[in-house]
């Protein structure tokens, strides 16, 4: 991070967070890579402790009535005990701040370790998305839609497009054309098979909780990350993608079935799910990759961005692995 930057945050927080506070320690710019925003973790000491605190820089003002609900969103979990990060209100008493072209916001910071890939922390992490899922059902109120055009599947012409530009000068790119018709063959299966119609229900769900967005102490989860995806979406959507982040976990083929079943049978224990949705788990689960996958595509041939190349075997190897072990009877 420049010395620019870290001027501009440190003046932005003592000007709407200072308060109480004797100094400011240190400010660091998060290293995970992020879609829509930047975050900074900030450390101050008070009456001789240290705390710290997320600085959340969101790069778009049109997202401000959607900030304003995900924080309402936030409060409402907190007030029913989901581990969530609390909000930090400014020196204003607002939940949020404007700065130029950006919105901000604070959250506390929760200490702890990630997710180390142990079954206890299987069962805690499926618990937690069962939880979650029944806290957001209560919620009862629309949210607005999240962004998703980037995640939207190939359409015809796209893929005329990558497949007319694909030089294979690097190695992304004989990666690409060597996988690319499993990808066309793989949307046209799930085009098909949402085709048919699916009666499974929708509510408020999280769309991005995996590895990275869990905080633990042991095997006690103790919080739970990043809703900036949050919206409207299936239920089991969720919870395809959620089982298959964490049950194939740096883990070999042996182990990954006796994850799977792990991880549906705590979420059935504290929330249930209808016969469709457990059997369309698997579908569910390769749907989310390839729109990674798409995501990544798009990125690259058409906004000149390679940043997320690097998950791009990641997705396709989690695809492959969906179409082998998520074809269990959950029902």
């Amino acid at each position: 991070m420049t010395k620019t930057n870290v001027e501009l945050i440190e003046k932005l927080f003592k000007k709407y967070y200072f308060h109480g506070y004797d100094k400011i320690l240190s400010i660091e710019n998060m290293k995970a890579r992020e879609i829509n925003t930047k975050n900074f973790i900030i450390k101050v000491l008070k009456s001789g402790a240290e705390r710290c605190f997320i600085l959340k820089e969101y790069q778009n003002l049109k997202d401000e009535k959607r900030l304003k609900e995900v924080l309402k969103l936030l409060l409402h979990c907190k007030e029913n005990g989901l581990k969530v990060p609390g909000v930090v209100k400014t020196c204003n008493n607002s939940e949020y701040f404007i700065h130029e072209t950006k919105l901000y916001s604070c959250f506390e910071f929760i200490n702890g370790k990630p997710y180390n890939g142990s079954l206890p922390q299987l069962k805690e992490a499926a618990k937690a998305l069962a939880i979650m899922h029944k806290i957001f059902l209560k919620y009862g109120k629309k949210l607005v839609k999240p962004n998703k055009e980037m995640y939207e599947f190939l359409n015809a012409i796209e893929m005329k497009k990558i497949e007319n530009n694909l030089r294979c000068k690097t190695e992304f790119e004989m990666k690409v054309y060597r996988n690319f018709p499993y990808i066309k063959q793989k949307i046209q299966t799930i085009k098909n098979w949402i085709s048919n119609g699916l009666n499974v229900p929708k509510q408020v769900v999280h769309n991005d909780y995996h590895a990275s967005n869990v905080i633990f102490k042991g095997d006690k989860l103790v919080g739970i990350l990043d809703f900036d995806s949050v919206g409207i979406s299936e239920r089991v959507r969720d919870v395809a993608f959620s089982c298959q982040r964490f049950s194939f976990y740096n883990n070999g083929n042996g182990e990954i079935k006796n994850r799977i079943l792990t991880f549906i049978k705590t979420y059935t224990k504290y929330n249930n799910l209808t016969d469709e949705e457990l059997n369309s788990i698997k579908y569910f689960s390769i749907d989310e990759s390839l729109r990674r996958v798409c995501y990544i595509l798009r990125s690259y041939f058409f906004f000149n961005d390679p940043s997320w190349t690097v998950d791009f075997d990641k997705h396709i190897k989690n695809i492959k692995t969906a179409e082998k072990y998520l074809s269990l009877n959950f029902v």
